[in-house]
């Protein structure tokens, strides 16, 4: 929060952690996934930082974020090689995970979407891959 705190941001999230959010910061624009309209949205940039992997069905959120309007969208996951590496394929050993992608595969499974302007995985701690990209068309 403390990176935005400058800007207008609006964080779109489940009903259960919009609920806590909106206490927590009284001051940001929140909205709840189940009540938002992707076409209405706005924004120059879109983050979904270590999200897609905690979804059941990534295909919807990939839907929802194709139906918005911005300049930049950044995703970020774990990169699954780097992590626990190359003939490990799942189940995830972290059980909040539905599936996680190696580099070649995150970039394919999003470029059915978008169009990827950079792709960088960062050796840190956690290993994260994220891609940069623009919508089509």
């Amino acid at each position: 929060m403390h990176l935005f705190e400058n800007y207008s941001t609006l964080g779109i999230e489940l009903s259960d952690t919009y609920n806590w959010l909106t206490e927590k910061y009284p001051d940001k624009k929140w909205m709840s996934y189940e009540h938002a309209n992707p076409a209405e949205l706005n924004g120059d940039l879109v983050i979904c930082s270590d999200v897609i992997e905690h979804i059941k069905n990534p295909d919807e959120m990939m839907d929802f974020l194709q139906k918005m309007h911005f300049r930049f969208l950044i995703l970020s996951t774990p990169e699954r090689d780097e992590v626990r590496g190359n003939n490990d394929f799942g189940p995830p050993e972290n059980t909040a995970h539905y599936r996680e992608w190696n580099k070649r595969e995150f970039r394919n499974y999003v470029s059915a979407w978008f169009k990827v302007q950079e792709h960088l995985v960062f050796d840190d701690k956690s290993v994260t891959q994220v891609v940069v990209c623009n919508q089509r068309g």
